[in-house]
């Protein structure tokens, strides 16, 4: 939601990928962008001091106004082997992150504003980072997150690998920013602590905090963090240690 605008991805053709409805009483108000859709909702995001929607097809990445529909920019990067299913991420002022999965890998754009000229171009390409439908986080010019059934760390500037380690299947993570650690729920729905490190995989603490496939998304509420699957749920009160030695 936008604004009064509710803004959906059915992937249709002809111009009506994504399109926009009215709050108030549920007419069209507007359609645009191209190529089918995944699994991806459209991202409002705020590039050189403007409000845009970007949305992730088949055909690549477009920004949209979110008022009107009108497409901003395109960035044409095709992927007809599998869907879009991650969404994209927003990295400084410029550049945008597109993840696509294990055919393709990532693609770090730059997106310039001159006038009213909008410009994409390619930053690199890097099938270091594949997330298929995993989180990823960015901290301290890195990126974290799964490559395929590994975790992994890449360096935003080039791209590389910095790091894989980490048998974690297809999970989830979440990032604690302000403590530096990341917060990893594999597939098996076991929780692991990590160090946000570039420089290395280290675990801090691990346990089994639900049985089954786990692909959802973890919720961590102050002290609380919440985990989920198909089958189970739970809810874990998290206290810092005393000691030092103990997780």
């Amino acid at each position: 939601i936008t604004d009064d605008i509710v803004t959906l991805m059915p992937g249709g053709s002809d111009g009506a990928s994504v399109l926009g409805y009215r709050i108030a009483d549920g007419q069209l108000a507007w359609k645009g962008g191209t190529g089918i859709s995944g699994y991806i909702s459209a991202h409002l995001i705020e590039l050189h001091g403007q409000k845009l929607l970007i949305a992730l097809t088949g055909d690549g990445a477009t920004a949209l106004d979110p008022a009107t529909g009108r497409s901003v920019w395109h960035h044409r990067w095709v992927s007809e082997q599998e869907f879009r299913i991650s969404q994209p991420m927003l990295v400084g002022q410029s550049q945008l992150l597109i993840p696509t999965g294990q055919a393709l890998g990532s693609r770090l754009i730059n997106v310039t504003l001159n006038g009213d000229q909008w410009e994409t171009s390619e930053v690199w390409n890097s099938k270091d980072l594949r997330p298929y439908f995993n989180d990823y986080v960015q901290h301290a010019g890195h990126v974290f997150g799964f490559d395929g059934a590994l975790f992994c760390c890449v360096d935003l500037a080039t791209g590389k690998r910095a790091w894989k380690k980490g048998r974690y299947g297809h999970g989830q993570v979440l990032l604690l920013a302000d403590q530096g650690l990341l917060l990893v729920v594999s597939e098996t729905g076991e929780v692991v602590l990590l160090e946000a490190n570039p420089k290395s995989h280290v675990e801090l603490a691990k346990f089994p905090a639900i049985e089954g496939k786990t692909w959802n998304h973890p919720v961590l509420v102050r002290d609380r963090l919440f985990v989920r699957n198909g089958e189970q749920i739970a809810c874990f009160k998290l206290t810092l240690c005393s000691s030092a030695s103990s997780p």
